[in-house]
């Protein structure tokens, strides 16, 4: 008899974390055969590499809120994803001028939406199904600890699919030969899409109304960890 998926089984498997290391000299001499100075490509390469770290963190800290059994260890989860995404956040925001410096290096990007569309399989079923999966159950366990907003059970979601997604277009580019410039442009406008246009400021930051994670786990930290030492950080 089959078995149900488990909730935190990811759509888009993520590079193996020893591997990591072997991308930023790769992906910068791409970044320099498409006409990127080396500093800014080293800053951007380093950069992306960092943020899919950052990203696979992500991904086996949702796996530990799952596992979670009470307020207390809940508590400890959720500070460890607040962490991560902090990191996540100062890493995309301190590439950034080297990032836009890059992209107009490289060209104008004009295959960047199907590019990414290929590769982060955006709104596809196998994506909705695995983020319908994990919502429900942050949903179950950590209502049973107190208010749950909506919203942030969508962040929690949204941000494990965009590292996912992070994953596949850094493993695209490596595996494919890239030596055009068009196609190392078309590279550097999907990941803009997702870390500039996307992860920071839709998932981390928000939007008007609706707090992101940098300000919504947090406030999960305090609403369903349970009362902490005076003293103490929450």
């Amino acid at each position: 008899m089959p078995t149900a998926p488990n909730p935190t089984t990811c759509f888009i498997r993520p590079i193996r974390a020893d591997l990591l290391p072997k991308a930023t000299l790769k992906l910068r001499a791409r970044l320099v055969a498409a006409g990127a100075k080396p500093a800014d490509a080293l800053r951007v390469a380093r950069g992306i590499v960092a943020s899919a770290r950052h990203g696979r963190d992500y991904l086996d800290g949702m796996k530990e809120l799952l596992r979670a059994r009470g307020s207390a260890d809940t508590g400890r989860a959720l500070r460890a994803l607040d962490r991560i995404t902090a990191r996540l956040a100062k890493e995309i925001e301190g590439m950034a001028p080297a990032f836009e410096r890059v992209v107009g290096a490289a060209g104008d990007g004009r295959e960047a939406q199907g590019l990414a569309d290929a590769w982060f399989e955006g709104g596809g079923p196998q994506e909705l199904a695995a983020e319908g999966r994990l919502r429900n159950a942050l949903s179950a366990r950590l209502s049973a600890l107190g208010p749950v907003r909506i919203s942030d059970l969508a962040h929690l979601a949204c941000l494990w699919s965009d590292s996912q997604r992070l994953h596949a277009a850094l493993r695209g580019s490596l595996a494919s030969g890239g030596e055009e410039g068009l196609a190392t442009a078309a590279l550097l406008e999907a990941l803009s899409l997702l870390l500039r246009d996307h992860v920071l400021p839709v998932d981390l930051q928000g939007l008007p109304g609706d707090p992101g994670l940098r300000d919504g786990l947090p406030a999960m930290c305090a609403r369903l960890s349970g009362p902490t030492r005076k003293g103490r950080a929450s």
